[in-house]
């Protein structure tokens, strides 16, 4: 009895075997030259080329052996469902090859599986699938994908310039577009993930709603329309240089880059080296209402445009600034880098950086930076070009650790109705400055000087409230040459430092409550502001030394002249 038993769950056993398999194909022709339909399982390995068409009916497997490649010529329908997904996948351990679409392709609610990727030459659509590469993931020409997932764990998920199978002349003869470039793809609603290539690299596209996520190149690189992606880690976020808008950016080497951006708009960058890098010489960049905190650079800028309503908050440098003159140029004048209505806050080093540029910086809050270890502060410019000037304009710079603008070598500028309040050490340096104008700024409670001068600088400081500064309204010192004219002058121990090797010109301004108005180690006296004689003895002090100079000169020439005749 027990014998028997045990028979009959052999034979029940065998039986379950053979329905299990008894669909399935133990191998393929080479060629499918008739239309079919396939509503069971199969097993393919050797290569096959399909010159007709074959559709697949929803819950079926497709098994491909190693290496092996699936050619379309004439078509392939593999539509399947929410319940009952087609599968694409490898018979045993090692990957299989393509799926080579020279004709038409479609594919919905399909897991396509240990591929070495998807060649696209004629027109794939794809949705609600997933793609789990061994290799890359689709090289797309002629695409519209929506809904999928995009797995690529040896190369590009989409890369439209790559030809894994070099038919470049198929795609140049048989293509309706012929690569040009007006043809938009559109990449929509997509998890894509690249271990080693690019997420999505496409001429131009509509990217919208993708969720991009461990891409060691680019996440999106395209011309066209980016909105509502999300990117984490990747070497760029976005590059670009279409219309960027409402993405949200993480923990990339740079968030979002171009060199002819027309709009960088309402997006979330943060933990990048760079939030916002672009490079545009001859266009027009705008950059407004993005949130940028927490990177190395929040904006790293090489060109001209419009900086607008952002907030650059907690980053390392809020916006750093460095061209070359020339990069402004357009009919022998120089276009506008235009920063405006910004919140650019405790950043650690500064809030703006800026070497060899020209930006007009108005109505911003420059506030809290400079908070690290070293001797950083609000807006630092270090040199400048030409005859061009730095605008700074009707911003409140307040709060920042150092400073609140300074103004290093050969620097040339115009501060203007600024209100420059509790900066930790100077309210406006003066470094080794060509041309310097400061004019109507209220410069306000800084902690030690409310203006310092330093190293051969001559900048021109009128009509300013300079009050309340902790130790000296002005202060220079070391062979400066400052013009002093018509500003009001309260609230210090000294009103205006002169040291002895520096000389000034200080003309009708107003002083009261200073302890000292004015101490003059040049000329080796004391005032208290009131008498115009400084600016006098200055000039007079210039006119006897111009004297001297062109006294030399002629005895030089004529001692020359002398010698010639004897």
């Amino acid at each position: 009895m027990r014998s028997r038993v045990v028979i009959f769950v052999i034979i029940i056993f065998i039986m379950s075997i053979n329905i299990q398999f008894k669909n399935i194909d133990a191998g393929r022709s080479n060629e499918i030259n008739t239309n079919e339909t396939w509503d069971t399982d199969k097993i393919i390995l050797e290569n096959l080329t399909i010159n007709a068409m074959v559709t697949i009916e929803p819950g079926v497997t497709v098994y491909l052996g190693e290496n092996v490649d699936l050619k379309v010529k004439g078509g392939l329908k593999a539509v399947g469902t929410e319940n009952k997904r087609i599968t694409f996948t490898k018979y045993g351990e090692a990957s299989w090859g393509h799926i080579i679409l020279k004709s038409s392709g479609i594919f919905e609610y399909c897991d396509i599986e240990g591929t070495k990727g998807i060649a696209d030459y004629t027109g794939i659509y794809i949705r609600h699938s997933k793609i789990d590469s061994d290799g890359y993931g689709i090289a797309p020409f002629h695409s519209d994908m929506i809904n999928n997932t995009i797995i690529a764990r040896n190369g590009d998920a989409l890369n439209y310039y790559y030809d894994p199978l070099g038919n470049w002349d198929y795609i140049s003869r048989h293509s309706p577009h012929k690569w040009v470039n007006d043809y938009y793809f559109t990449i929509a609603n997509n998890t894509i993930s690249a271990k080693n290539g690019y997420g999505i690299q496409i001429p131009k596209a509509y990217v919208y709603n993708n969720y991009i996520i461990d891409v060691s190149q680019d996440g999106i690189n395209t011309k066209g329309i980016i909105k509502n992606n999300v990117i984490i880690n990747s070497t760029i976020g976005i590059l670009s240089d279409g219309v960027i808008e409402n993405n949200s950016i993480e923990n990339s080497h740079v968030g979002i880059s171009g060199m002819e951006v027309k709009m960088i708009a309402n997006n979330s960058i943060q933990n990048c080296s760079s939030g916002i890098s672009v490079s545009a010489y001859e266009f027009n960049n705008y950059i407004y209402n993005n949130n940028i905190q927490y990177n190395e650079r929040g904006i790293a800028f090489g060109g001209n445009g419009i900086v607008s309503n952002n907030i650059i908050e907690n980053n390392n440098i809020g916006i750093k600034i460095d061209n070359s003159p020339s990069a402004y140029m357009e009919d022998g004048k120089f276009k506008d880098l235009i920063i405006t209505n910004n919140s650019i806050k405790n950043n650690t080093e500064y809030g703006i950086y800026m070497e060899g540029s020209f930006p007009k910086i108005k109505n911003n809050n420059i506030s809290y930076n400079g908070n690290g270890e070293k001797f950083h502060g609000g807006i630092y410019i270090r040199s400048s070009y030409g005859n061009q000037r730095h605008i700074i304009e009707n911003n409140i710079i307040s709060f920042n650790k150092n400073f609140g603008i300074s103004f290093g070598y050969h620097s040339i500028g115009i501060v203007k109705n600024n209100l420059i309040i509790n900066n930790g050490k100077y309210g406006i340096s003066c470094n080794e400055t060509l041309n310097i104008k400061i004019d109507g700024n209220i410069i306000l409670n800084n902690n030690k000087f409310g203006i310092y001068i330093n190293k051969r600088s001559f900048p021109i400081i009128t009509n300013n409230l300079i009050t309340d500064n902790n130790q000296y309204g002005i202060y220079t010192k070391y062979k400066s040459w400052p013009t002093i004219e018509n500003n009001e002058i309260s609230g210090h121990k000294i009103g205006i430092y002169i040291d002895s090797t520096s000389n000034a010109t200080v003309l009708e301004n107003e002083f009261y409550d200073n302890e000292k108005n004015i101490v003059d180690k040049y000329h080796k006296k004391d005032d208290d502001g009131s008498n115009p004689l400084y600016a006098i003895e200055n000039q007079i002090v210039i006119i006897l030394m111009l004297i001297i100079i062109v006294g030399i000169i002629t005895w030089a020439y004529r001692r020359k002249k002398l010698c010639k005749q004897n």
